[in-house]
């Protein structure tokens, strides 16, 4: 009687751990697709990349972030270790999803699926997969392009139109100090996905447009 009832309680704290574990990695409501503008990256104050002042056509991954409402991000869930065995299109993956700041790339990738990926309740493949199938169909820069916006090392854009061509990805924008232009470039564009990876959704909260750029001052979109 006394093993019969060990093992009933056992039973329940294992169902239970399972449950919550599952609820853990699954929990949320949206993600934050982080696509990174190299030039501007690299020419931030303090980041020092591998890559001598990048020359770039296009935005790169930085990552698929998933987030809470009303609590931000849901980071370090239970899940199966990286395996670089298991990386979706690795010849994508390097030039999509590339490390700046080290040739080891493997290395970047795990800290994103160890940091945000398992918070998905996805596989690993279909974690890089979704988010490079996402990031290829918004092509951040063709809109900005279409909108008259290009990259320049001597001329600085408004916050605001970067904001307004990108207005159907409804982005959330971050920007960084550059000693080196001596103003702001733009570094990050964050564009809110519901949290199958299937299509945007509106971020929750205020539209963040580089916050920390002092009112009316124009930044630059880095051409190298």
């Amino acid at each position: 009687m006394a093993f019969q009832a060990f093992f009933i309680i056992s039973l329940q704290t294992l169902i239970f751990t399972l449950t919550l574990t599952s609820t853990t990695a699954i929990d949320f409501n949206y993600s934050y697709l982080a696509v990174q503008w190299p030039p501007g990256y690299c020419a931030t104050t303090g980041v020092q990349c591998v890559l001598e002042r990048p020359k770039n056509s296009y935005f790169t991954i930085h990552g698929l972030w998933p987030m809470k409402n009303g609590k931000g991000e849901v980071v370090n869930c239970n899940g199966k270790p990286f395996s670089g065995d298991q990386i979706y299109d690795r010849d994508l993956m390097e030039k999509y999803w590339p490390n700046f700041v080290s040739f080891d790339f493997d290395r970047f990738w795990k800290h994103e699926w160890n940091k945000h990926g398992k918070c998905t309740g996805w596989s690993q493949s279909d974690y890089f997969r979704i988010t490079l199938q996402r990031f290829l169909d918004y092509n951040v820069l063709a809109h900005l392009q279409g909108a008259g916006i290009q990259p320049s090392d001597q001329y600085k854009v408004k916050v605001n139109d970067i904001s307004n061509a990108l207005s159907n990805l409804n982005p959330q924008l971050k920007c960084a100090r550059s000693e080196r232009f001596q103003g702001y470039v733009l570094q990050e564009i964050h564009i809110c996905v519901d949290a199958s990876g299937s299509g945007i959704v509106k971020c929750n909260g205020p539209r963040n447009k580089c916050v920390n750029v002092p009112q009316k001052e124009d930044i630059f979109l880095p051409s190298s």
